[in-house]
């Protein structure tokens, strides 16, 4: 019984203890008029964004790489290696968004789009990665997924963040190191310098061993210049690929060098696998590599299906 009692005790402190508090706040809302309760609002936190901003969802569609324009193109082979985003806008405010996933490991990665949103002037753009499965076969080779959509209706205030809350950085242009252009071949200025047309303009690249570069085109060929700028601004030819028109699929691999086939092609061993590059004048390319070492090669494929190397360098 005193146990029940001294619940009962409890019971009637609490209850006046409430009373004296309501009473209080009674108190001090003498006088004031009672807010007036929002219809059909419930317990707990709002997911609704907060009252006056303003959520518009904005339609998009994924643009085909055939539907790109020349100059988008030639950006995008400049981004294929750099993770981030980058955007243009015509002149009837039709944005196009190029956002890449970065380097992956194998094949098999891909991105795409989620949602866009319209938040009081912010674009927000959610984005899902995805990977392979363990028993999906893939590709042994580095890739660089991204995707391109277009929509109007937005401005250039971009936030772009994946499902598993990764940011993207919009792409500096001044950071890229690769650079890629289709031209016409207009011939050897010297031993060490050629000339083209891209776009109308005409282009001079550099290069030591040109002349082995150059040796078997002619006037008039549609090649592919994939180069870098020094420090003087001199553009710096990398390598030439036959021009197949469209965006360049980069591809990287690490292996082991094992030297050279012929003056214009090379082999390297990837784990089990021997890989045959070609690339004219290879012999002056890799002057200096020893059999067996370690190299990171970055390389398209041909219509052809020819591995046909960009650079090689040694991983230390």
């Amino acid at each position: 019984m005193k146990s029940k009692s001294k619940a009962v005790i409890a019971i009637i402190c609490a209850t006046v203890a409430i009373g004296m508090l309501a009473g209080c706040k009674n108190d001090k809302m003498a006088g004031q008029d009672a807010p007036t309760p929002t219809p059909g609002a419930s317990a707990g936190p709002s997911t609704e964004p907060p009252q006056g901003i303003t959520v518009n969802k904005i339609e998009f569609k994924e643009v085909e790489p055939g539907d790109l324009t020349e100059g988008q193109i030639r950006q995008i082979n400049d981004f294929a290696l750099v993770g981030g985003y980058y955007h243009w806008v015509d002149s009837n405010g039709v944005y196009r968004v190029f956002i890449s996933a970065g380097e992956k490991p194998t094949g098999g990665h891909g991105i795409k789009v989620i949602s866009v949103e319209d938040n009081e002037g912010m674009t927000n753009i959610i984005v899902e990665e995805t990977s392979p499965g363990e028993d999906d076969i893939v590709t042994q080779a580095i890739t660089y997924p991204y995707v391109v959509v277009e929509m109007k209706g937005i401005t250039d205030r971009f936030s772009i963040t994946g499902l598993d809350g990764r940011e993207f950085e919009l792409i500096d242009e001044n950071d890229i190191e690769l650079h890629i252009v289709e031209c016409i071949y207009e011939g050897q200025i010297d031993n060490n310098s050629i000339e083209v047309v891209a776009d109308g303009s005409y282009l001079v690249f550099r290069n030591p061993g040109m002349t082995n570069l150059v040796s078997t085109l002619k006037t008039g060929d549609l090649i592919r210049v994939v180069y870098t700028i020094s420090d003087e601004d001199q553009l710096m030819l990398a390598s030439i690929l036959p021009a197949t028109g469209g965006i360049l699929e980069i591809l990287s691999v690490e292996g082991e060098f094992q030297g050279l086939i012929d003056n214009n092609s090379i082999e390297v061993k990837t784990g089990e696998t021997f890989m045959v590059f070609k690339y004219t004048g290879a012999a002056g390319l890799v002057e200096g590599l020893k059999k067996d070492d370690t190299v990171k090669i970055s390389y398209t494929i041909s219509p052809e299906d020819q591995l046909m190397l960009i650079t090689i360098e040694r991983v230390e």
